[in-house]
């Protein structure tokens, strides 16, 4: 009777191993499709910030590097028409980054020896200036360049202003959900190349591409919508002054050039020429295009800049370690689950510690301390916003399926329990009254 025993102990523990290494695997492959949707609608801005802090203060080095320079516009503005849609009249005038300022830019630095150029500043069909077919037949054979193009969303019909822009120009948006803030970067944007894509290709010679089901890059699985690891507190310099800080090492967006003043005006061509020697330059406003973040306020283009930077760091790629390291943690959670016992109480009983108090303090740490602590680990050791939505909810069904069968298991066990109760009971009753009627016969006779 054993011996049978033990051959159902083990086919259960076998099943309860099957169902954990499904589970576990169904959790790590939804951590990589929801970490690939375009909205993150599952990310929780909340926690992300407060962990950016803690990863603040461990004081990494700064998301920059000495081969980047900032050309703010600002403060270069022109005025264009408003056509009313309707009717066709002019009824006002709007502002426009000066492209006549731009085009100054680039014929003193045409041939100089830049790594990048990126302009990420709008070109929208209607807003025609003077200048605009110079211009933008320099920015078409500038090596190494791109300018910022949009996607068409509700309401709002984005057209460029002339299509010979798109040889040259890479998709710029950077979409979150309304109550949560912006933290994954789209490499490829409705199949299209983004900024940081373009960069990634023309400086190191890499890709992404794009597969049914997932994405690769140099032959490698990996990402297309990247966290960004923001750790910096992104303010501008002017801010810092203000502020009466004397040491700007913590900021990431200081000392910008303006294109007007510090540029045109302050330099000479051939000082122009050898300050952008070897950098990455990034035209744009840094001002007044700023995004909410998890870690606060940051300007678009840099945002475009650090997702470069996490795609030459590798960070795109999928880790077989962090991918071992989910897999494992999902396993074991799920094991626990299926085991209806405490996970600790193995742990405990194997080397005979009561501590009941220890115990009981355990017993208070659930499935969500849990997870906001892996959050926690995962995001320090990896740099990723671990999601937790899908898994938790695949957790929460185990738990509640095995906490049911538990149930009945219980409720059957009583009624069996019952039943041989009674059992007993009817025995003995008709055993006396056997006797009983022995008795009477015996006495009879």
């Amino acid at each position: 009777m054993a011996q049978g025993g033990s051959h159902t102990d083990f086919f259960v523990f076998r099943f309860s191993v099957a169902i954990a290494v499904i589970l576990a695997l169904l959790c790590t492959v939804a951590d990589y499709w929801v970490n690939n949707m375009t909205y993150p609608i599952f990310d929780s801005s909340t926690k992300l910030a407060a962990i950016s802090w803690l990863r603040r203060s461990s004081k990494e080095p700064s998301n920059t590097d000495v081969n980047l320079l900032m050309v703010n516009v600002a403060y270069d503005k022109a005025f264009v028409p408003v056509v009313d849609p309707l009717f066709g009249d002019t009824i006002g005038v709007r502002a426009i980054t000066d492209r006549n300022k731009l085009l100054e830019l680039m014929k003193r630095i045409e041939g100089a020896d830049y790594r990048y150029l990126f302009v990420d500043v709008r070109f929208e069909s209607g807003d025609d200036t003077p200048v605009d077919s110079d211009l933008f037949a320099r920015f078409v054979v500038a090596p190494r360049l791109s300018i910022s193009t949009h996607r068409a969303t509700a309401g709002y019909d984005y057209e460029i202003a002339d299509s010979a822009l798109l040889a040259c120009a890479g998709y710029s948006d950077y979409r979150h959900w309304k109550f949560d803030n912006f933290s994954h970067y789209e490499l490829l944007q409705d199949g299209n190349a983004s900024v940081a894509l373009q960069m990634y290709r023309e400086i190191t010679g890499g890709d992404v591409s794009e597969r049914p089901m997932w994405y690769t890059s140099n032959g490698r699985l990996c990402y297309n919508s990247i966290f960004l690891p923001l750790t910096s507190k992104h303010v501008p310099l002017d801010d810092a002054e203000d502020s009466g800080l004397s040491n700007y090492e913590d900021f990431d967006e200081v000392s910008f050039l303006n294109l007007g003043f510090d540029v045109l005006q302050m330099m000479t061509t051939e000082e122009l020429r050898s300050l952008v020697r070897d950098k990455i330059v990034v035209v744009g406003d840094f001002d007044n295009d700023r995004h909410l973040t998890y870690a606060g306020e940051v300007s678009g283009p840099m945002l475009t800049y650090y997702a470069f930077k996490e795609l030459s760091a590798g960070h795109h790629y999928v880790s077989a370690s962090y991918m071992v390291a989910l897999f494992m943690m999902y396993l074991v959670m799920a094991l626990v689950i299926l085991t209806r016992k405490p996970w600790y109480s193995a742990m405990f009983d194997r080397v005979g510690l009561k501590l009941k108090p220890v115990r009981y303090m355990l017993s208070l740490i659930g499935t969500s301390i849990v997870f906001t602590a892996a959050i926690i680990v995962f995001y320090m050791i990896w740099g990723v916003s671990l999601q937790v939505f899908v898994p938790a909810a695949l957790l929460g069904v185990l738990s509640i399926v095995v906490s049911v069968k538990k149930y009945l298991e219980e409720i059957k066990d009583k009624i069996n329990s019952n039943e041989k109760d009674y059992d007993v009971g009817s025995g003995v009753d008709s055993s006396c009254n056997v006797a009983q009627r022995k008795d009477v016969s015996n006495n009879e006779a």
